[in-house]
């Protein structure tokens, strides 16, 4: 099985050190390899001698990765002969003859943004997560990382899909705020609730997510407005 292996780059170009590992293709989840080889300098790739049957190829990424690009799965018939899961690769039948499975890796995607309090005061150390947006009852982790000392962040490579963000307040947390989700359109980009995160759409390029913290209520300022009658929890 041979072919060659390229990137979505301005100009089409090899992917030298790019993993290939040749999958049996009885084997629905995960790859059961078979055999594995490297891409050469020019991107190009030949697999060991492989007995007659059913295989499926995976593509993985070179590290270092320094044009950030995702890993994936042969898939003929569509752009680039890529796929990002296996559920959706096809399956290569050897019997007689050699195949070819020629495969464009596309480049990875980020979302990024800033996290401040009031006053645009920049949120050091606040902890971001990604999640995946299917699911509005708990955080499907995809990600997470923190803010640096000016609240900016970053997320690692992320394929195309729907996403949401959660931030929660640095510990310690002397400025009392509270954790929330990103919610575009809103005061602050801030919603208190994972019912009321917005989805973030990533398709072919970055997005930004910046998010305000709003201040609570210290436990000591509650339990002195509490005792003095001026509020309650009935």
């Amino acid at each position: 099985m041979t072919g060659v292996q390229t990137c979505a780059l301005p100009i089409w170009v090899g992917v030298a050190g790019a993993s290939v590992s040749f999958c049996d293709a009885s084997v629905l989840d995960g790859c059961q390899v078979v055999e594995f080889v490297e891409a050469d300098a020019t991107g190009a790739y030949r697999s060991p001698i492989l007995a007659a049957g059913s295989y499926l190829v995976q593509v993985g990424a070179p590290d270092p990765n320094p044009d950030e690009l995702l890993g994936g799965w042969y898939r003929s018939g569509v752009a680039g002969g890529y796929t990002a899961g296996q559920a959706s690769a096809t399956t290569i039948v050897l019997s007689t003859a050699d195949a070819t499975a020629n495969v464009t890796l596309p480049r990875g995607l980020h979302i990024s943004g800033r996290v401040t309090r009031a006053g645009g005061i920049a949120v050091p150390d606040a902890g971001v997560t990604i999640c995946a947006a299917a699911d509005r009852t708990l955080c499907d982790f995809v990600d997470s990382t923190t803010t640096d000392a000016s609240g900016n962040y970053r997320s690692t490579i992320l394929g195309p899909g729907s996403y949401l963000v959660e931030v929660r307040a640095p510990f310690p947390n002397p400025d009392d705020l509270l954790d929330g989700w990103y919610r575009g359109g809103v005061s602050g980009n801030y919603a208190a609730r994972l019912a009321d995160a917005g989805a973030i759409t990533l398709t072919a390029a970055d997005a930004t997510a910046n998010v305000t913290l709003p201040k609570g209520r210290s436990e000591e300022h509650t339990s002195e407005l509490q005792s003095r009658g001026l509020i309650s929890y009935a």
